[in-house]
């Protein structure tokens, strides 16, 4: 996730955006003493949330990596609150870039009542690159090119939507 986060970053640089990682190391972002898994969680994206609405982002994009108890499933998806316009359009740019990567599914972008979603005051999606639960879709997920691919096609899906070719 992090890796590819970078390339984004470094892809929508190139075109002239200013970009901020929330995170620049493979750490969560949770204060000292806080217990438990789903409180450690929710500190964690609310440090996110925090610094995005600081630095007065336009825009909160969280990328991941999915799984399933089955394995079966394929395919980058994006998620944005059903009650978020704007969030719904920046997850269809970015998901009608992502379905023309070669072997990508034709998943389209999907509301999702998760909790950074919900509680951005920014337009908010969180990109599901593919799932790491799929044998054949990990192998490919590790793969360079393969990130490369799926790099340029979040950052031509956000530069579509603010407007840049």
């Amino acid at each position: 996730n992090l890796a590819m986060a970078k390339q984004v970053k470094k892809l929508l640089e190139q075109a002239g955006f200013e970009i901020i990682l929330t995170r620049e190391e493979d750490v969560d972002y949770v204060p000292e003493g806080v217990r438990g898994r789903q409180n450690r969680k929710q500190a964690d994206l609310n440090y996110r949330i925090s610094l995005a609405v600081q630095e007065k982002a336009d825009a909160l994009i969280s990328l991941h990596l999915n799984a399933t108890p089955s394995g079966r499933n394929t395919g980058a998806e994006t998620f944005y609150f059903y009650e978020s316009i704007e969030g719904k359009n920046l997850a269809e740019s970015i998901q009608k870039e992502l379905v023309k990567v070669p072997e990508m599914n034709r998943r389209i972008a999907k509301p999702g009542d998760f909790y950074l979603l919900r509680k951005s005051p920014m337009p908010a999606v969180i990109v599901e690159l593919g799932y790491i639960s799929n044998p054949k879709e990990f192998a490919k997920l590790k793969q360079p090119w393969y990130q490369e691919q799926l790099a340029q096609a979040v950052a031509k899906g956000v530069a579509n939507y603010f407007g840049l070719p």
